[in-house]
């Protein structure tokens, strides 16, 4: 999981987009766009935002058995010698997904995700205006299932990445899905989400049914802790 850098989008404004990746099937698992300001950049993404983007993913694709993230202050507290777990590590600890990090200043420890942000860059971004945030959204929504179902991946023998994790293929969870109460969302889980090469997603005793809080958008959504 990683942000690129910011981007002026025209009919936007400026955009970082948070940018998931399964470094084991390769496939993209969301690319979400957070307006850090309209005329020039007044923020970064912060822990609302992070949540609102893995809760879309975790909805899509089930849980992972951890996230690798950099050593962003939104992840991990630079300024004490010895860090506590930040708001949003602990709220992924959890849920059973907690954080891991890759070494200061090695990037090449997130290849995946990292390269990733030049392919949404050039196949949604660049050259392209948008009606308004839901439009982009949108676009890049489109373009994940492009790249996951249609493009072929040199590194999968010219396979697309998608067809180790297609969501369609996982078994039945519990009921069906996605549950709205008023209070917020929740989801079952299975005991195997994704058939993989290597045991990426997380086995549960079924049915489990996890709180991710109240609803995107909702007054007071910033999280359960």
């Amino acid at each position: 999981m990683d942000a690129r850098g910011y981007e002026a989008v025209p009919g936007v404004g400026w955009v970082m987009l948070i940018n998931l990746s399964d470094c084991y099937s390769h496939t993209y698992l969301l690319s979400y766009p957070c307006v850090v300001g309209t005329q020039r950049v007044t923020r970064h993404p912060d822990t609302r935002d992070y949540q609102d983007a893995l809760r879309l993913a975790f909805m899509a694709w089930g849980l992972p058995a951890s996230i690798q993230a950099d050593h962003e202050s939104v992840f991990y507290d630079n300024l004490d010698k010895s860090p506590f777990p930040t708001r949003l590590h602990l709220w992924l600890l959890a849920l059973g997904a907690p954080l891991t990090f890759g070494r200061l200043g090695r990037p090449t420890d997130q290849g995946l995700v990292e390269r990733s942000h030049q392919t949404w860059y050039r196949q949604v971004l660049q050259g392209q205006r948008f009606a308004d945030l839901q439009a982009l959204h949108q676009a890049l929504q489109e373009r994940r299932d492009f790249l996951n179902y249609h493009l072929p991946c040199a590194s999968l023998a010219e396979r697309p990445p998608g067809g180790a994790a297609n969501p369609s293929t996982l078994p039945a969870r519990n009921g069906g899905g996605l549950a709205r109460d008023g209070t917020g969302l929740r989801f079952p889980v299975a005991g195997t989400l994704v058939p993989s090469r290597q045991q990426y997603w997380r086995h549960l005793p079924w049915p489990t049914t996890l709180y991710l809080g109240p609803p995107l958008g909702a007054s007071g959504s910033g999280g359960l802790l």
